[in-house]
């Protein structure tokens, strides 16, 4: 036996060992269940997002544009798929091994190939596996849309988000094996997203790098032998990749596989603020030493100068991150104006990412609880008081994402629903990044009161509904655009119907601001009656007990 057939024997054998005493201590139940429950959600999902798209068949002339702008659109996703494997490469990604083999394993005299390629090969097997289920999910309702068979719309999509996710990997792989640079991988991917953006149709620059990628997804209309040069190009860097997995740095490996522990456990505890902090560092991404604008001296009030003072802090990385954010959050709102109607919830769901960032200040707060106890002031004027920033850091997103909606949809009745209803959009993304913060915050209550009282079936429900509070306050800021689209189906002009749902977004942000002033003294006031209810039934108890 060789040396490098001896290196992955020995290789295996550990990992086989490591994975027998794991399987002793699993519940197998247990995993059948997630199972169950995660298809069981899966498949329900997929079913509502096909009715719904499946009510509006586009016209002619929609089909027309779904036929150009398809390739230099999804070439679009590829191109920054390659952008973020790039920067992911030149940060030590996307490889995150476990603690055990960077201590010993990769230390050792073995093949340091023979270690991570299981690694490797796993990763790019769920990158295209992920990819492939969207992608399947995508063209299958674009499929509904179009009124054609769902399967081979469905055989594309997943072709095309296979080689997508798989490209994602394999370019991080290789930018890693070649030590790129951050600045480096910044360049090349800015570039890369600039020329594949340039080259949608009606730009007058032509073909772009990565249409051949959107034009796979059109093969149901015609089949291109030169759409296969793209997925050649990938499957070639993905051999590369494996062939230099010798050159990866140990020491990012290290440093990764700890954080990366830390956040599988952020997210099995729902920890959605400790996840974004991690995921921060994963990226070493940090602030600025110099800011961006000094703070007004008009601005007396300290903790609104605070707040600016870390607005003006920010990375280049975040902010550009937040502009593709409000980018993304502009093109749904499009396209649900335009008929597709789960879009509302791709636009939520980005807008509520946007608000994590924009209410780092207010995070900032909550982090250090013991420092609001110290003042002397209540926490809920204090947590209000810092609101302010964050909406207008929300604001002026809002506002480009507004000029996002007229970019992609030119006409003055965009424009005055995008003028309308981007402070909703917005503002109700915050809210929901608030609740979510703020679900980190100690209970004012005495300890064996509510939360320890509760019967595990009442808790479970609670704990449900503190996950998707947030995501509904922040789908409902994006409810308005469909009160528009019917209102111009109908021939009616679409901005009062919309200004009637905006007043109730209003309200429900409104709602946000006032939970976060009266949250303590409710639960306040809510555990006093609890404690008051359970003293009494205790005295009646034992009352009764004395009587017999």
């Amino acid at each position: 036996m060789n040396t490098a057939a001896a290196d992955h024997a020995a290789v295996r054998a550990l990992r086989t060992a490591r994975k027998r005493k794991r399987l002793v201590s699993l519940e197998w139940f247990e995993l059948a269940y997630k199972v169950y429950v995660a298809a069981m959600i899966a498949i329900v999902g997929v079913a509502l997002l096909a009715n719904l798209v499946g009510d509006d068949k586009l016209s002619a002339s929609q089909i027309a544009n779904v036929r150009e702008f398809t390739p230099a659109v999804l070439g679009s996703v590829m191109a920054l798929a390659v952008a973020f494997g790039l920067r992911s490469g030149s940060r030590g990604g996307p490889i995150a091994v476990e603690p055990p083999d960077v201590q010993y394993l990769l230390l050792s005299p073995v093949s340091r190939r023979a270690v991570l390629s299981r690694p490797a090969v796993q990763q790019l097997r769920l990158a295209a596996f992920a990819g492939a289920s969207v992608g399947a999910v995508g063209g299958q309702l674009l499929g509904r849309r179009l009124n054609r068979a769902l399967i081979p719309w469905t055989a594309t999509g997943a072709a095309a988000g296979a080689m997508i996710g798989l490209a994602f990997v394999s370019v991080a792989l290789a930018a890693h094996v070649l030590h790129v640079r951050r600045w480096q991988a910044t360049l090349v991917g800015a570039a890369l997203i600039a020329l594949q953006v340039a080259s949608i149709p009606r730009s007058g620059v032509g073909a772009g790098p990565f249409d051949t990628v959107g034009s796979l997804l059109l093969w149901p209309y015609r089949i291109r032998a030169i759409d296969l040069v793209a997925p050649a190009l990938v499957l070639i860097v993905t051999a590369l990749a494996l062939v230099g997995l010798e050159r990866l740095s140990i020491d990012a490996l290290a440093r990764r596989s700890a954080l990366v522990s830390q956040l599988r456990f952020a997210v099995t505890m729902r920890d959605l603020r400790t996840v974004v902090l991690l995921r921060r560092q994963l990226s070493n991404e940090q602030h600025r030493e110099r800011p961006w604008f000094r703070t007004p001296r008009l601005l007396r009030k300290p903790v609104t100068r605070r707040g600016m003072q870390s607005i003006a802090r920010f990375p280049l990385s975040r902010l550009i991150r937040m502009m593709l954010l409000t980018a993304a959050t502009a093109a749904a709102q499009v396209v649900a104006f335009r008929g597709t109607t789960p879009m509302v919830v791709v636009s939520g769901l980005t807008a509520f990412v946007l608000g994590l960032e924009c209410v780092e200040p207010f995070a900032q707060e909550i982090d250090q609880p013991e420092r609001c106890e110290a003042l002397p002031q209540q926490r809920g004027w204090l947590l209000v008081r810092h609101l302010p920033v964050p909406a207008a850091v929300a604001a002026f997103f809002g506002l480009l994402g507004a000029a996002g909606v007229y970019a992609f949809h030119r006409t003055e009745m965009s424009w005055h629903l995008a003028l309308l209803m981007f402070l909703p959009v917005v503002w109700a993304g915050t809210a929901a990044a608030v609740l979510n913060v703020m679900s980190a915050l100690p209970e004012p209550v005495m300890a064996g009161s509510t939360s320890d009282m509760l019967p595990p079936e009442i808790a479970g429900i609670r704990e449900v509904f503190r996950t998707v509070r947030p995501l509904i306050v922040a789908v409902s800021g994006s409810l308005p655009v469909l009160a528009a689209r019917a209102a111009a189906r109908d021939g009616h002009q679409p901005v009062p119907p919309a200004l009637q749902v905006v007043v109730a977004v209003a309200l429900v942000i409104a709602g946000v601001a006032w939970w976060a002033r009266k949250r303590d003294d409710v639960k306040s006031k809510a555990g006093a009656l609890w404690a008051a209810g359970d003293a009494e039934f205790k005295a009646r108890h034992s009352r009764a007990g004395g009587s017999r």
